[in-house]
């Protein structure tokens, strides 16, 4: 297959289009392209301001972040000494609910033993 043959076919069909679009569309050229250029500036806005959120978001949430690291530093021992502190006082009741349940076995045992 020769290339330029198919070349200027596909020149040929693009221009045509072009034409034929221009032609049925529903405003004039010079009023398509105010609301071409319109919309463009608009979404270069969106897109501006969605870069100006992602890098306050990205910042916000480094900050976060290292106050997190932080408190985490801070806490990580207070809350280990607490757990440590709150198993020494409920051992002695986990030791007593132990040895009732161990009696009431035997006793259950011992009345159906009888």
């Amino acid at each position: 297959m020769k290339i330029r043959p198919f070349f200027y076919g596909a020149l040929t069909g693009a221009i045509l289009a072009s034409i034929a679009t221009l032609l049925i569309a529903p405003t004039s050229g010079k009023e398509l392209q105010k609301k071409c250029k319109a919309k463009g500036r608009s979404l270069q806005q969106s897109i501006e301001q969605m870069k100006y959120d992602g890098i306050q978001l990205k910042d916000r949430i480094s900050k976060t972040s290292k106050m997190t690291s932080e408190a985490l530093k801070t806490v990580g021992p207070e809350i280990k000494t607490s757990l440590d502190q709150w198993k020494e006082d409920v051992d002695p009741s986990l030791q007593k609910l132990k040895d009732d349940i161990e009696q009431l076995q035997k006793a259950v045992s011992v009345r159906t033993e009888q």
